[in-house]
């Protein structure tokens, strides 16, 4: 613990470096980055007998894509022996500074441990922020800016009135418009993330109110 100030901020930079470290070498698994969320802030709670429960801290791991998705299950959870020995891993890491952190606030043998696509979150920043570019870029390229984006947590679903759809061609079109926001979607991370990075589950999809399969309430929804 030499050099390390002792303030529990540093403590923890020090322990998500560590993590990230040990995830690689002891189990394989590509990290980014960690952060905790302490007990007083997580609101997440397990339960503890009938009708009682407590809230336990949250350690947040940002995975690289291509190890979230081996880790992850149809629901986007780890399993259980993943979480066990992450969390038993991030309890070896910390114990060594315990009298210098809150102990109830960063650990609990029952806390969570929650996985994230870093990758995702990035091209997530891009779909929830930069919609209006999107439909600017669109403008240029056909002419007309959509009727409505929809943007759900991997894309995009943008519609435009069937008129307009058929006169544009937008169906023949589509592969082209979607490499064109893909391409914009990766400057913007690398602008901000300082980082190129690739996320295949990208999509943008085009719609029209009379094609089938069209629910406007479906694609509000994301």
């Amino acid at each position: 613990m030499e050099g390390i100030k002792n303030s529990e901020a540093n403590i923890l930079n020090t322990c998500y470096k560590v993590f990230i470290d040990r995830a690689m070498e002891w189990y394989g698994f590509a990290v980014h980055h960690v952060k905790l969320v302490k007990r007083k802030d997580s609101h997440m709670g397990v339960e503890t007998g009938y009708k009682k429960c407590k809230d336990v801290p949250v350690l947040e791991v940002n995975f690289r894509e291509e190890t979230y998705k081996k880790l992850v299950d149809e629901r986007d959870c780890l399993t259980e022996e993943v979480s066990d020995n992450l969390r038993d891993m991030w309890w070896d890491i910390l114990h060594p500074y315990e009298e210098y952190i809150d102990r109830d606030q960063c650990f609990d043998n029952r806390m969570l441990i929650e996985p994230y696509s870093y990758e995702q979150r990035c091209f997530l920043d891009f779909i929830s922020n930069r919609q209006n570019e999107v439909s600017s870029l669109l403008e240029e390229k056909l002419g007309k800016r959509p009727n409505r984006i929809y943007p759900s947590n991997k894309g995009f679903n943008i519609v435009y009135e069937t008129v307009d759809y058929m006169f544009l061609g937008i169906g023949r079109k589509s592969k082209s418009l979607e490499k064109a926001i893909y391409e914009k979607a990766q400057d913007y991370v690398m602008e901000k993330y300082r980082e190129s990075m690739d996320y295949p589950d990208f999509f943008v999809k085009f719609w029209n109110p009379n094609m089938r399969g069209y629910n406007g309430y479906w694609l509000w929804l994301g």
